[in-house]
């Protein structure tokens, strides 16, 4: 028997913590290319589904965004974005089939506490990953926190601070301190994590830190 579909939970401000996957893991990205395609679609989306974009990080394997969705459409604005890069996608490099798990993570984000870690967790990603530290990367919205705006909306998150106290959002978005595994699980909605993942938390977190 096959079970029904639990309908996703709605959130109360219309902020969600959206990850998308690749099938098994698989690498979404296989150049600098695909990745200005993601984004130019995520832009492009913009004017029809009336969404803001918080924060962003493209991973090879998955993505990473934080997103108010001013109509109640977040189920269709995401598969629309989807659907027009797997047909980039597929067609670049003459596959069929799914390139993303069929349902997307969304966590609704309900408090300003709750924002502000998940965008550091979003921009800390690849760092976490042992792939650059968080202001070097190029595929995140970090650089347009701290220059230009581009895609995203950086003035809810800014206002916390002051619009022009940029010190303060670097300081409290690459601090390395402030998380542990618990609050790491939460963030990605995980359940159970592999040996892999639990070793690259657990590295993360003890980073720079001496035993007394």
């Amino acid at each position: 028997m096959r079970m029904a579909r639990v309908s996703r939970i709605l959130s109360n401000s219309g902020i969600y913590h959206i990850i998308i996957r690749g099938v098994d893991r698989q690498d979404i990205f296989l150049d600098d290319i695909d990745r200005k395609k993601f984004l130019k679609e995520l832009k492009n989306g913009m004017d029809e589904y009336k969404y803001e974009v918080y924060a962003y990080c493209l991973m090879n394997n998955h993505i990473h965004l934080l997103i108010k969705d001013n109509e109640g459409k977040i189920s269709k604005m995401i598969q629309s974005i989807s659907i027009k890069y797997v047909s980039y996608f597929n067609k670049k490099y003459e596959r069929a089939g799914h390139l993303f798990q069929n349902r997307f993570v969304s966590k609704c984000i309900e408090t300003e506490g709750s924002l502000l870690r998940v965008q550091k967790y979003i921009h800390q990603n690849p760092q976490i990953a042992g792939i650059a530290k968080t202001d070097k990367y190029v595929w995140s919205s970090y650089k347009e926190y701290v220059t230009k705006p581009v895609i995203c909306n950086t003035s809810v998150i800014l206002s916390v601070w002051g619009d022009k106290d940029l010190n303060g959002f670097a300081e409290y978005t690459l601090d390395v301190s402030r998380y542990n595994l618990k609050e790491y699980s939460e963030i990605e909605d995980i359940h159970k994590i592999n040996d892999d993942e639990a070793v690259r938390i657990i590295k993360y977190e003890m980073r720079d830190r001496r035993f007394v």
